[in-house]
């Protein structure tokens, strides 16, 4: 079956899931309790939407297409959404290959590759913004804190000396890094 994609119009809000199961391939599931980092107007809701349109662009698809010149882990797909859902869906080997590849392909340039990592880390982006320690009338905020904590991160990753445990290592870096949390300061 082709991969298929919807796109959202502005008219529909994003609503967080409340489980970890995805009721589309293109929707991220979101913790209960970050939900209004999550709201139509939320800067996560925001990336969840422009993910949509930016991995759907034929430029898009070619870049996912090519990375299988580098990469062997992510051999045989077209389009960077299925490497997402096998990154969601695959053991903790194969979660590890393919972000191991896509942060190679990160420290290479490639936007395509960190934007598809950081698509694959947004639920535990929500978990860190929602747990900061900034105030509650500064949601989005916390969600802009957060992503510039875990891009920074992910350009410093040390994959080739920790290429295991991958996305609970970003997590945990990013954490720390994260100024809001009382990482660095």
């Amino acid at each position: 079956m082709p991969f298929r994609q919807h796109v959202p119009t502005a008219a529909e809000p994003i609503r967080p899931l409340t489980t970890r199961r995805r009721a589309h391939p293109t929707q991220r599931a979101t913790p209960t309790h970050t939900t209004e980092l999550w709201t139509s107007d939320g800067l996560l809701s925001n990336l969840a939407v422009e993910w949509t349109a930016a991995s759907s662009t034929s430029k898009a698809r070619a870049t996912a297409r090519s990375w299988a010149s580098t990469a062997t882990e992510l051999q045989g797909y077209s389009h960077a959404g299925q490497v997402l859902d096998d990154i969601d869906a695959g053991a903790a080997e194969d979660k590890d290959a393919k972000l191991g590849a896509l942060i190679r392909l990160t420290h290479a340039g490639d936007a395509l590759a960190a934007r598809t990592v950081l698509q694959a880390m947004l639920p535990k982006l929500g978990h860190i913004a929602s747990d900061a320690d900034i105030s509650r009338d500064r949601q989005d905020d916390r969600g802009q804190v957060a992503v510039g904590a875990f891009l920074t991160t992910l350009h410093r990753y040390p994959i080739d000396r920790r290429p295991t445990g991958i996305a609970g290592n970003l997590a945990m870096d990013t954490l720390h890094a994260s100024p809001m949390t009382g990482g660095a300061r």
